[in-house]
């Protein structure tokens, strides 16, 4: 629940009393007591308070969108609010996980052959959501989007290890200066306290992105799918009032039974023919966490070994281990 000196529709700092318009999203600002009522136009539909609100507006995205991508003359990439009703059911549901469904879309590219728009790129004024064929969906908000990390690899924008597909150089070209261009606003106008209104977990989640990154086999909530949460939370019997926030599926058939999951509370693992193991977060020290052998993934936590088997699994590991480290400190970004 967000404090009443933050916007309810956004999460924004609040304005100052009397009633005054909100500079993020445009909702007039009331003294205590009365009620919450919508700026003079269309009434913008009510959005969650998240603590990733990157105070652009819906325009502002739309118009840095077209200024990129509108010289290019694709058919592929639609606008708001001119995006085909077909394909914004198909990308809500493909990227439901980690879209809410009052978030307007501001720029859907669709990379599909037949015009599904079940791969391609979607953006909106909070996050860059994207699906690459044969790969999970993804989502950044704007505020995890590390510039430094942004790079073109021939058709593909790379983005904290993961590769935003797109049909050709040229897209990808105009793609990157564009997620340069909205995430490097985005994080300008950030509101210096916007870190009030996080949670812990939230904090916990930004270290995750910094230091693993985006791969296909790591899942960030809210974007869990269901039977893997199910079969995590049954192994490690994780109950319901602790919150999953990051697994990683090292099963070959993804049934995530084998890998490493990070709670609000603890750090769980499972190697093959191992049984299951965990630690709270407070009983993880620095020194008990230990990379083994990097190009094979292989780190030990309290002196039980932790082997992973993706393709990136050298980074990987480097990664966790940093995570660990920082995570036994109890460094979060909001505490």
């Amino acid at each position: 629940m967000v404090s009443s000196n933050f916007c309810p529709f956004c999460g924004a700092p609040a304005p100052a009393p009397p009633a005054s318009v909100c500079r993020y999203c445009k909702y007039s600002w009331m003294p205590p007591g009365a009620a919450l009522v919508a700026a003079p136009g269309p009434a913008p539909r009510p959005v969650a308070p998240c603590a990733s609100f990157a105070g652009l507006s819906l325009e502002e995205t739309v118009a840095m969108a077209r200024r990129h991508l509108g010289p290019l003359g694709a058919t592929d990439i639609h606008f708001a609010p001119q995006i085909p009703a077909d394909k914004e059911r198909n990308v809500r549901r493909i990227h439901g996980g980690h879209l809410p469904p009052e978030e307007p879309i501001a720029v859907l590219y669709d990379s599909t052959l037949f015009g599904s728009a079940e791969e391609g790129v979607v953006l909106t004024a909070r996050r860059l959501c994207w699906k690459n064929s044969f790969f999970n969906p993804q989502a950044l908000p704007w505020r995890s989007v590390e510039l430094t990390s942004l790079q073109r690899s021939k058709a593909d924008v790379m983005v904290l290890g993961g590769a935003v597909g797109c049909l050709n150089e040229e897209v990808a070209r105009a793609m990157l200066a564009l997620l340069t261009e909205l995430a490097g606003e985005a994080q300008r106008r950030m509101p210096p306290v916007a870190s009030a209104s996080a949670s812990h977990a939230d904090g916990m989640i930004e270290l995750v992105r910094r230091h693993l990154g985006v791969r296909d086999e790591l899942f960030v909530a809210p974007a869990i799918p269901e039977k893997k949460e199910r079969n995590v939370r049954k192994l490690h019997r994780i109950g319901p009032e602790e919150r999953v926030l990051t697994l990683y599926d090292n099963t070959v058939f993804g049934s995530a039974e084998e890998g490493f999951v990070l709670t609000d509370q603890r750090f769980c693992w499972k190697e093959s023919f191992e049984d299951p193991c965990s630690t709270p977060w407070g009983q993880l020290s620095a020194g008990q966490v230990a990379l083994r052998d990097a190009a094979e993934g292989f780190l030990e936590v309290q002196g039980r070994p932790l082997r992973l088997i993706g393709v990136h699994r050298d980074e990987l590991s480097v990664g966790l281990v940093a995570l660990l480290h920082a995570m036994s400190e109890g460094r979060t970004l909001y505490r």
